[in-house]
């Protein structure tokens, strides 16, 4: 099996972290270029982000960093849709894996994956199990009531990496945002617990998305993601029925 990890070529602290993961992954190993925000152009991003496609609208300004995000994971879905392998692994490049716990994480969800499947291995468990596909004693792969956030690791079928392409030729939210609108991108995301990947962008220098908030953007950001959060949910919720 094939795993792709994303990585910002000038974010130097953490090729080690690359060299590291590709030692450990049981398979072969593709280093993808990650999109550098500092060298995207208002025309390149401008062809990809749009505002207010999706309802609910996004009520925060979208940042390049995170246009360049979404773009670095269009590029490793457009690997696996052109690949011969039915379903690859992408990680970024600020994860850590526990060998152990992963691979039988990832054994399990092999199990049951296909190509049209896209499995989240996320670094916390944030998600109420809503039915449950697979179980191997702790282990378990299940569908969330609500999709979760974060893009450390992924398990991507090759059907599933052509629909959202095809779904994201445009975006108006950064891609785990997006892929929480499964009724507008990819139906049946599930999740594989413990996945044995963990967040260790604070040892590699931080977040290479985040920035400084003002505090007036600090306040909208407070006053306005529990009603966006909800509307998203109640929306999962009836597309569910």
């Amino acid at each position: 099996m094939d795993f792709y990890i994303i990585h910002l070529e000038r974010a130097r602290q953490r090729r080690a972290n690359v060299d590291r993961l590709a030692r450990t992954l049981p398979g072969r190993v593709k280093v993808i270029e990650a999109v550098d925000a500092s060298q995207l152009t208002d025309d390149e991003a401008g062809r990809h982000h749009c505002n207010a496609r999706h309802l609910p609208r996004y009520p925060f300004r979208m940042r390049r960093t995170e246009v360049a995000c979404f773009l670095s994971h269009r590029l490793a879905w457009s690997q696996i849709a052109r690949a011969d392998g039915s379903f690859a692994m992408v990680l970024e490049d600020d994860c850590a894996i526990d060998p152990a716990v992963f691979e039988r994480a990832l054994a399990l969800a092999t199990s049951v994956a296909s190509e049209d499947d896209f499995i989240r291995f996320p670094t916390s468990l944030r998600e109420t199990p809503l039915h449950v596909l697979k179980r191997d004693g702790e282990f378990s792969v299940f569908q969330p009531r609500h999709c979760g956030l974060g893009m450390r690791a992924q398990l991507v079928g090759r059907s599933a990496a052509r629909l959202l392409l095809d779904a994201t030729e445009t975006f108006d939210r950064p891609v785990d945002t997006t892929l929480q609108m499964t009724w507008a991108c990819l139906r049946g995301i599930s999740t594989a617990w413990p996945s044995g990947v963990s967040d260790i962008s604070n040892e590699l220098g931080g977040s290479t998305i985040g920035f400084d908030k003002t505090l007036a953007e600090q306040v909208h950001h407070e006053l306005a993601r529990p009603p966006y959060r909800l509307a998203i949910n109640l929306l999962g919720s009836w597309h569910a029925r």
